[in-house]
């Protein structure tokens, strides 16, 4: 098991948020995480299926890039990452990893399914730009823009499926 992944990307702050709230939004981080924009740490997110919006005005600057860093740990309970192998036998199961989701069981290994080793620790949701007035709403405004290159999403309009981060 990875103690914590670092990931890093550059992207530029639309032109168009000036003199409005930048929301930098996560909707997945496998399982807990640091995010630092433009080296100040910016805040923390703590649940793989936890969605996290962070107010990153006061770091961000309209038509400049900005360098976002994402310091991820992996889930706190992992269980025993033994590879089920016909030569190494089943092994432990991974009921201890229950204690994080029931979801994380799969991937301690369970009857077909190979172990894997690093728990799918990661981003494994998009991470985007949004922008509202001046003030917080429940959900950032529509018009986002992807922050980093991943499945789903380009660097210009999010091209998901209209989901919004709640």
């Amino acid at each position: 098991m990875p103690d914590a992944l670092l990931v890093s990307d550059r992207f530029t702050i639309p032109k168009a948020y000036a003199g409005k709230t930048i929301w930098l939004n996560f909707e997945g981080v496998n399982y807990a995480s640091q995010v630092w924009v433009n080296g100040k740490n910016i805040g923390a997110t703590k649940g793989a299926f936890v969605r996290s919006v962070f107010d990153i005005s006061s770091v961000a600057i309209p038509g400049k890039e900005a360098v976002l860093a994402v310091l991820v740990s992996p889930q706190p309970h992992p269980g025993n990452p033994h590879e089920h192998t016909l030569a190494n036998g089943m092994g432990p199961n991974g009921g201890v990893s229950a204690m994080d989701g029931p979801t994380f069981l799969y991937a301690m290994g369970w009857d077909w399914i190979p172990a894997i080793r690093d728990r799918d620790t990661g981003i494994w949701q998009k991470v985007f730009l949004s922008a509202t007035g001046s003030g917080r709403s429940q959900r950032p405004a529509d018009n986002h823009r992807c922050a980093t290159a991943q499945p789903g999403c380009s660097r210009g309009r999010h091209s998901g499926d209209g989901a919004k981060p709640h």
